[in-house]
């Protein structure tokens, strides 16, 4: 079920969750580990970590394993066959910062992806929170280019605004969502997103922000306990949704252009699920305006 160069992952594990066999999720933020265990939930396993007397980590059950790149990663199943979780590279850089942060989402996996992935959902529901509110409230409508289509694990999107990249949007396998706002300028700001599925209709999202640090600022990698007002709209859209899935009504969906992207990571979800090759459709370019 990969592409060329893509790492290997199995098809759904039997929790229900949503997690794939064989994968690395983030457990926790590498710097809360301590003397005292902390549980968390994998895949609907529950997990606990924390350091022994020598200060090396420690976990129960006894799961593969990993310290990198500011947490602790583990593989819900007993063997891990993609070769190493995925690599944050922006932690390399000297002139940035970066805040990590743990947001709960009483949610299915899929619709808290989904929901991340939605472009087109900014302007209208992330009022003061997201730059399309603002360039939408400022009468800056567009028209917003955007391309999609496959990438290596996973799927891209890039956005233009007069010409100029704006944005970049990649997931990757098993719940990676990167985004980077203005790249390549000064103030270009990233961030990285895992989707960690606790349970059937819950899921852990560990969010890490990372940029260019001010002159007075430390480098380095600090936890922020608490969400920030984006992620509390988005559990505030999400939770209701899910609630009336569960209610059994029925949900009919309407789709535009500016749904592809979304849809192209369904199938690309779906496939993962199943064991089959990844969808690889040619990349599309669309153009949107914000009504």
């Amino acid at each position: 079920m990969t592409r060329d160069n893509a790492p290997t992952v199995g098809a759904a594990d039997a929790s229900g969750a949503g997690a794939l066999a064989g994968c690395w999720y983030a457990a926790l933020p590498a710097g809360l580990l301590s003397a005292t265990p902390k549980p968390v939930v994998v895949a609907g396993r529950h997990v606990e970590a924390w350091l022994d007397e020598a200060g090396r980590p420690c976990v129960a059950p006894d799961l593969p394993w990993i310290i990198q790149d500011g947490y602790m990663w583990v593989c819900p199943t007993q063997a891990a066959t993609a070769l190493q979780p995925p690599e944050i590279s922006v932690l390399r850089s000297s002139v940035h910062t970066h805040t990590q942060r743990t947001v709960l989402v009483n949610a299915a996996h899929h619709l808290v992806l989904e929901n991340s992935l939605d472009f087109a959902h900014g302007p209208w529901v992330h009022p003061w929170t997201q730059p399309a509110w603002l360039l939408a409230r400022l009468g800056l409508r567009g028209p917003m280019v955007l391309t999609y289509g496959p990438r290596p694990a996973g799927l891209g999107l890039e956005g233009r605004l007069g010409g100029r990249l704006v944005y970049e949007h990649t997931f990757v396998l098993p719940d990676r969502l990167r985004l980077v706002i203005l790249p390549g300028t000064p103030l270009a700001t990233e961030v990285n997103v895992f989707h960690v599925p606790e349970g059937p209709r819950r899921t852990r999202l560990e969010v890490l922000l990372s940029r260019r640090r001010l002159p007075w600022e430390r480098s380095g990698i600090r936890f922020e306990p608490g969400s920030l007002a984006v992620h509390q709209q988005d559990v505030a859209i999400l939770e209701p949704q899910q609630r009336a899935l569960d209610s059994g009504v029925q949900l009919v969906e309407h789709h535009t252009e500016a749904d592809g992207c979304t849809l192209l990571l369904r199938q690309v979800l779906a496939a993962a699920a199943a064991g089959r090759p990844l969808p690889e459709p040619p990349e599309r370019t669309i153009r949107i305006r914000i009504a």
